[in-house]
């Protein structure tokens, strides 16, 4: 785990240098063990790389890696969890290999398969390879976007960076994206190919670019698709489910994403998808001392004595960390700091606090994220199933079976996704921020639709899928990098391994939801383990917006009606100040948005 960064040019010019040493130092926080510097002899390729050491602590895994016959370069960010499965089959290749690390793993693959080499890999990672031979230079993702690499090309130059304020920062970039703040508005973060910067843009998972250095021409390939691997699930679906052969799946994912030469923890939240984590953590792993974290609100709901049963049952080192909303302020300060992007998600407070806490502790820490969107785990895929399998359905024919009447706002949403269909369906019920009526008015433009809607699915796989490409790549992981990083922490995700993924959108809904209830084969599979603990609803590390409201008021008050988001022009003035004045619907979350976009562009001062 590492950051990286660099610049191809055909323009040679020694400053290129300066730049690509100005960016790494600025990422020292994801790599501080070590750092290194390659240069081309004249100048056209310069990388350089932030070490946080893993695998192989050594200084055989030190980068950039150059190969012994100094004809390829690699700097690379992530783990390739098969990569002792990977040297076992290059070895028989004839190469003979001079460390124990995952690097050379990934640039010895490359030199015995070429490019069909990246199909190979099984892990996280965003890497730039300079193959001297072709004068090329590789640009790569992995397929889920676990590990972020953000571009910038013009003048000559293409610039690359783990993170995105340096990248814009060299690239000299200064123009803010209407669209992006739009979307952002919406989504409460920045999907696909954007950033909120005109001129850099962040590589789409699955993809590589095919760099000439000496023209400046790249070729972009998508190596890995989701939408195509949810098209084939549709097509191959069968009734059969073996619950056993589901749950040595997940001990091999868990197997691979525990390996590490450094103790390693996890993030547990109290809920089903830690948890299942954590129980066969302990059946893998017997003999090992296993750290546990967990996070919990003084003020609103916290799940604290559901992580103590998981950790007890485990016999772990459980820690807990305290979230008070008297640090919001500070809270809007950090979090404007870490992301490049704005990152609205609300969790991302309580997972950075967490990750501050972990950092003392262990350098690796795996966590749940992902099981809801593979098994259906999320409240709002109820509705979106029954509305799609009775499109005439009353709603109150929703409300009688679930609980939703006595939530008001739940019975709002509802009420707003009965008279919509298509992604605006989508986005109500899975809870978008402002709508596009809302946007236009801050804006003086309509949002977008994040894209990641594919009607010819079945209902289910499309409401996974529109999560998965979306709200997972550009939330989610995204968060995780940021808060985890900036503690020099390496977050593993084992329930995003590929593998995995693509055996769950195989899965018939039948094994997913049974009346209101989700993930019923990943409950079946931890009952297994626990059969004695009674899972309640959790919901993760997300903030108790709600509860902070009056608070978040306060805040927004000081802040947003002479702040610099409406000083700039950037976002009208009445509609903020019809929101202090007045309440409406999901005004916490409403708040908490304008207020990280205004912290974000406070700390960002001098960017026009």
């Amino acid at each position: 785990m590492c950051g990286i960064a660099g610049c191809i040019s055909h323009h040679n010019n020694i400053s290129d240098v300066d730049h690509v040493e100005y960016m790494s130092r600025r990422i020292q926080h994801r790599g501080p063990d070590a750092s290194g510097l390659y240069v081309s002899d004249n100048y056209s390729v310069v990388f350089a790389h932030r070490r946080l050491s893993i695998l192989d602590t050594t200084d055989a895994g030190a980068q950039p890696f150059i190969s012994s016959d100094g004809k390829y370069v690699l700097v690379y960010n992530g783990e390739i969890y098969n990569y002792l499965e990977l040297r076992k089959s290059i070895e028989k290749e004839g190469y003979q290999f001079s460390s124990n690390s995952d690097t050379e793993v990934l640039l010895a693959a490359y030199i015995v398969w070429g490019l069909s080499f990246i199909e190979r890999l099984r892990g996280m990672f965003a890497f730039a390879l300079y193959d001297r031979r072709t004068g090329k230079v590789i640009i790569g993702r992995d397929r889920l976007g676990i590990k972020p690499i953000y571009l910038s090309v013009g003048q000559n130059r293409l610039w690359f960076c783990s993170e995105l304020d340096p990248l814009r920062e060299v690239a000299g970039l200064n123009q803010l994206s209407r669209i992006s703040i739009a979307g952002f508005l919406r989504y409460r973060c920045i999907y696909g190919s954007k950033t909120i910067w005109e001129g850099a843009e962040k590589l789409i998972p699955g993809t590589y670019w095919v760099v000439d250095v000496s023209t400046g021409d790249i070729e972009k390939t998508r190596y890995w698709s989701l939408a195509n691997i949810a098209e084939r699930a549709a097509d191959q679906r069968t009734n059969r489910f073996d619950p056993d052969e589901f749950l040595e799946s997940i001990k091999e994912a868990v197997s691979l994403h525990s390996r590490s030469d450094v103790p390693v923890g996890l993030f547990l939240s109290g809920g089903l998808d830690s948890g299942i984590v954590a129980m066969v953590m302990r059946l893998l792993l017997p003999d090992r001392d296993i750290r546990t974290f967990s996070l919990g609100f003084e003020k609103g709901k916290n799940e604290l004595l559901d992580a103590r049963q998981v950790a007890s049952r485990i016999n772990a080192q459980h820690h807990e960390v305290m979230m008070s909303e008297n640090s919001i302020k500070e809270t809007l300060d950090i979090l404007a700091r870490t992301y490049g992007d704005p990152m609205a998600d609300s969790s991302a407070a309580p997972y950075y606090m967490l990750s501050r806490y972990v950092s003392r502790h262990v350098k690796v820490a795996l966590g749940g994220d992902g099981g809801d969107e593979l098994y259906m785990g999320y409240k709002w895929y109820f509705p979106w199933m029954k509305m799609a399998a009775l499109p005439r359905i009353s709603i109150l024919n929703i409300i009688a079976e679930t609980s939703l009447l006595a939530n008001r706002s739940n019975l709002n949403t509802l009420f707003k996704a009965m008279s919509v269909a298509g992604q605006e369906r989508l986005d109500i019920l899975h809870g978008y921020a402002f709508s596009h009526k809302e946007v236009s008015g801050m804006l003086s433009m309509k949002s977008m639709f994040a894209e990641g809607y594919y009607s010819n699915l079945p209902v289910d796989l499309r409401a996974r899928l529109y999560d998965l490409l979306t709200f997972t790549v550009d939330d989610i992981l995204y968060k995780i990098d940021g808060a985890s990083m900036a503690h020099s922490i390496e977050a593993r995700v084992p329930l995003l391994d590929h593998k995995l993924l693509e055996s769950a959108l195989h899965l018939p809904p039948q094994y997913l939801m049974r009346n209101t209830q989700g993930k019923i084969c990943l409950r079946n599979a931890f009952a297994k383990l626990f059969p004695q603990k009674k899972l309640t609803k959790k919901s993760g590390f997300g903030a108790p917006l709600k509860d902070w409201e009056i608070k978040l008021l306060a805040i927004a008050h000081d802040q947003l009606p002479k702040g610099r988001m409406v000083n700039a022009g950037i976002i009208s003035y009445e509609p903020v100040k019809q929101l202090l004045d007045q309440y409406t619907w999901r005004r916490a979350s409403k708040l908490w948005i304008l207020l990280i976009l205004e912290n974000w562009l406070r700390v960002r001062e001098g960017w026009r």
